[in-house]
């Protein structure tokens, strides 16, 4: 194959065979490309291309851009009113800018004056010739003990005084006489102690019945008192009999983290109420509100107390202790017989506040409690157990019961209910900060109403919380509908209709313009 290869080469003709060198005398002359002719015209007349020059023009360059012209007369005056009108223009923008900047000073200066003026009627009423005890009634203080206001201090008081304490009976503003007859009854009602053998023997180990009631006099009435006993008769037996009881091993003493949990649950109790049932439960005049008692050092103060005589008892660790040098170790029944004392302290501690508030609180028909009149807040604000029942399942969880389902149903069926639940209008804060934005509820605007026209009723038509635009809209249309029917004009200077809508959409000019009407015919 190779042979045959080299035998096809040797045939080829080369160009250079004869010649030693290659010539190179017209090297620089310029070969015809092999690839002419396949370009190349067809027409047998060959074309020779023309060379090209560059000729001068004999016209002189003109720029491509277009050139300004000149401006005849009309279009001069044109420019002129043009400059004239941009220049009229700019000085109405600048006026109207400036009629705008003292508008919103305006109404900066009166949402000032306005939201001072609100604030001193929501924290002075009577300053304001808001009198509030024409709507709110009176209150009798006790007489056994002094009267503790809401800040914690003790304070002597005169019987009839409208004030905020929690050793005073409510009394309506316009008692009807069977209403008052019915009252002095129970108030005279008296009973003996024979009456409550079982409870006062079910009640050793918890405390003295004779004391118990010398200290629950001093906050309920007797017939308040005699309802309390009865219904701990039938609790105390149930308890007794094994019908209601705790976990074997007590967990809410043994377990940590349940404990923590029940001290927690506790707490949830304003510190003032919460000293009050202590005293009345434990005795010590030591535990009584005096001075601020919200301080680091109070709630400590209480937090051991709660630890060392709530969930504990001195007497019972003794009797069932195996060494009274070691602490810790118990003969069996210890815990189980601790339970029983703490499900009785906790029921009765629940069952006496309960009646207590409900005795001193204000009726909302009457005005908002704790601000208008009546009584402290049973529960903090803080706490998520806002009534009694709450506060009793958080208590006694399925965790700590043994084999109770629904406790609460037990309970009702032994003769034991609790009632008060702590309304969200007692913990609404009334201060005004900003004026547009913090009345667009309208739960300030109708306070503002309850205060001026001495008409609580509109409280009970009001929405709280308001946190939906709908509830909003339904607090605004009812202030409206009272501002009507008190002849407030429902209009600005410039006739234009105040709507619900204004109010909660915080329009500015039409807000200003209600509180001014209000501020005019109603102060």
């Amino acid at each position: 194959m190779e042979q045959k290869k080299a035998s096809q080469t040797s045939c080829i003709p080369s160009p250079f065979q004869d010649l030693p060198f290659k010539e190179i005398s017209n090297f620089k002359t310029p070969k015809p490309s092999r690839y002419a002719a396949k370009f190349s015209s067809p027409s047998p007349t060959p074309v020779h291309r023309q060379p090209e020059f560059f000729t001068a023009s004999k016209t002189p360059p003109v720029s491509s851009i277009r050139r300004r012209g000149i401006m005849k007369p009309s279009a001069v005056k044109s420019s002129a009113a043009a400059r004239r009108l941009k220049a009229f223009e700019l000085e109405q923008a600048k006026s109207a800018r400036k009629a705008l900047i003292n508008k919103e000073r305006s109404l900066k200066s009166l949402a000032k004056s306005l939201t001072v003026w609100l604030n001193f009627l929501f924290e002075n009423p009577t300053s304001c010739g808001c009198d509030v005890s024409s709507f709110t009634g009176g209150f009798e203080t006790s007489n056994r003990l002094p009267c503790v206001a809401g800040n914690g201090k003790r304070r002597e008081s005169e019987a009839g005084h409208n004030t905020v304490g929690v050793d005073v009976l409510w009394r309506g503003p316009k008692r009807q006489r069977h209403l008052s007859s019915n009252f002095e009854d129970e108030e005279t009602t008296a009973f003996s102690d024979s009456m409550f053998t079982g409870l006062k023997a079910s009640l050793t180990e918890i405390c003295s019945f004779d004391d118990l009631k010398e200290r629950m006099s001093g906050y309920l009435s007797l017939g308040s008192c005699k309802e309390v006993f009865v219904t701990m008769t039938q609790v105390t037996k149930t308890i007794d009999e094994g019908r209601l009881k705790m976990r074997a091993h007590c967990p809410m003493v043994t377990d940590v983290g349940m404990k923590e949990k029940a001290l927690r649950t506790l707490m949830c109790y304003n510190p003032v109420w919460l000293r009050i049932g202590l005293y009345i439960l434990l005795g010590g005049d030591t535990l009584l509100p005096n001075g601020d008692v919200n301080s680091e050092q109070e709630i400590a103060f209480l937090k051991i107390v709660l630890d060392k005589q709530f969930f504990s008892h001195v007497g019972l660790a003794k009797t069932y202790a195996y060494n009274k040098l070691v602490e810790g170790l118990y003969r069996p029944g210890y815990y189980e017989k601790l339970g029983n004392i703490v499900l009785k302290r906790f029921l009765l501690l629940v069952l006496i506040l309960d009646r207590v508030k409900t005795q001193s609180s204000l009726p909302l028909k009457y005005g908002i409690d704790a601000q208008d009149g009546g009584s402290p807040l049973l529960f903090s604000l803080q706490s998520d157990a806002k009534s009694s029942r709450q506060l009793i399942n958080k208590f006694l969880s399925s965790d700590v019961m043994h084999g109770e389902g629904n406790l609460l149903a037990h309970l009702v069926i032994v003769g034991y209910k609790v009632t008060y639940q702590q309304n969200p209008l007692l913990e609404y804060h009334f201060g005004v900060a900003d004026l547009f934005k913090d009345l667009q509820d309208g739960i300030r605007l109708c306070r503002a109403i309850q205060l001026l026209q001495h008409d609580p009723s509109i409280l009970s038509k009001m929405v709280v919380p308001s946190d939906t635009r709908k509830k909003s809209l339904v607090n605004c249309g009812t202030v409206l509908q009272f501002l009507r029917e008190a002849g407030v004009p429902l209009c600005d200077q410039d006739g234009t209709l105040i709507m619900a809508e204004d109010i909660v959409d915080g329009d500015k000019e039409l807000t200003i313009s209600l509180l001014w009407n209000i501020f005019v015919h109603l102060q």
